[in-house]
């Protein structure tokens, strides 16, 4: 899912071309030549599920799984396997920002909810989302859909 920067002179797109087959990423491509450049956080190992770039120029949202825990990956780096059971382990989506000035990324606070979608406000200065409480695929039918805003202005 490809998507132009507002200016036109500019591709974000999601590839695994840093560590094929290990994780995706989020990658701007000048039109103009040269490299593409990973602008979302090398650390950053969790599923993204969509991104956009903001109307003025200088922020990309995104969508992405919590990361695995410490205590998870050396459990699973040992080989330990333990039962999985229904409703007890929820992977959660959140909303998370880069400046791209400084290519830093940031999760934008607030309850523990599942992002589904989002859109950026004109003025950039807010998101607005959609989420419900639980990952479950069938949540939004017992407790329905949230529709929330968050301003990201002050982000750090």
């Amino acid at each position: 899912m490809p998507a132009w920067h507002p200016d036109g002179t500019q591709v974000a797109f999601l590839s695994d071309r840093s560590r094929p087959g290990e994780d995706m990423a989020i990658w701007v491509l000048r039109l103009d030549g040269g490299d593409a450049v990973r602008v979302s956080p090398a650390e950053e190992k969790a599923v993204i599920s969509s991104f956009k770039i903001s109307p003025d120029r200088t922020k990309l949202a995104y969508v992405s799984c919590d990361e695995v825990t410490l205590e998870d990956k050396k459990r699973k780096d040992d080989g330990e396997t333990e039962p999985i059971v229904w409703g007890e382990s929820k992977n959660y989506s959140r909303l998370r920002v880069i400046d791209l000035a400084g290519i830093k990324s940031a999760r934008l606070p607030g309850p523990k909810e599942h992002v589904d979608c989002f859109a950026w406000t004109p003025d950039s200065k807010s998101i607005v989302y959609t989420s419900t409480e639980d990952p479950d695929l069938e949540e939004s039918w017992y407790t329905g859909i949230s529709i929330s805003s968050v301003a990201v202005a002050t982000q750090d």
